[in-house]
């Protein structure tokens, strides 16, 4: 029974140093892979010293964001003249007719809410084709600025007055992804705080015969920065008769340079 007990008393004694030793081997490495990655990283702060650095400065004027109205459809067109050239080219042709036409023309440039994806085969090839014989030859571009261009939305049309300015010296004319001719503010400032420093716009029913019949009922704003591309968020829909309001808040962040990787210079800016 001794001679038993002493054996088992040492074999757990050989299982405890092992024990002891794989732990103490594990503990080692662990300490060595974190003193090595606190080295780099203190290593790479010291070398690329950064601090966040926030400073809060009220300013007596503030840059509004380019400001986009468009109306919900992209068929505000002067449509007179846009019928007359297709009767001039085509002959006469009912009223559907050259709709369809200029509906095919305004889905060929990009533009959405024209429900031509709902039209048979054999409606879109015959359109098609009345299309291509109205065009001509006239190129795609020409085609554009006779349609949108020298026919498209004017500022009146769609802006009644603002407060602050005159709208029509202000506002002009842009195209923007997927809604078409639009009219755009640049360079507004805001002086004062409140409603009497605010930019007020109160708009038209801009025309829209094509697609809903009647005058658009609907408008959309969409806000953007200072260069010519516009996204598509974020925007605010503004429906006859509803009034809304935006409240804006200007952050500015500048990052450091970093050893050739990143620039402050604005004519390193990568172009879209």
């Amino acid at each position: 029974m001794y001679i038993g007990s002493n054996l088992d008393i040492q074999m757990q004694f050989q299982i405890d140093r092992v024990q002891r030793l794989v732990w103490s081997l594990a503990l080692c490495v662990i300490a060595a892979l974190a003193l090595f990655y606190t080295y780099h990283v203190l290593d790479e702060f010291f070398d690329y010293q950064t601090v966040t650095h926030l400073t809060v400065r009220q300013n007596a004027s503030l840059l509004l964001p380019s400001v986009h109205v468009c109306p919900k459809n992209p068929d505000s067109l002067n449509y007179d003249v846009l019928f007359s050239d297709i009767e001039a080219t085509l002959g006469q042709l009912a009223f559907e007719s050259k709709k369809d036409i200029l509906l095919y023309f305004i889905a060929s440039c990009g533009f959405i809410n024209t429900n031509v994806n709902l039209w048979t085969t054999e409606r879109t090839s015959s359109v098609g084709h009345l299309v291509d014989r109205w065009m001509g030859r006239r190129s795609m571009v020409e085609m554009f600025q006779f349609v949108f261009d020298e026919n498209g939305l004017e500022c009146d049309d769609i802006l009644a007055d603002c407060v602050t300015m005159n709208c029509c010296e202000r506002f002009r004319p842009h195209y923007v992804m997927l809604r078409g001719r639009c009219m755009r503010l640049d360079h507004q400032y805001q002086n004062g705080s409140g409603e009497p420093s605010a930019v007020r716009l109160n708009f038209k029913k801009p025309g829209g015969l094509l697609i809903d019949g009647a005058e658009q009922r609907q408008l959309v704003v969409y806000l953007g920065d200072e260069w010519p591309e516009v996204g598509i968020f974020p925007r605010v829909y503004i429906t006859e008769n509803d009034f809304a309001e935006a409240m804006l808040r200007l952050r500015k962040v500048k990052m450091m340079s970093r050893g050739g990787m990143c620039s402050t210079n604005p004519h390193e800016r990568v172009q879209s």
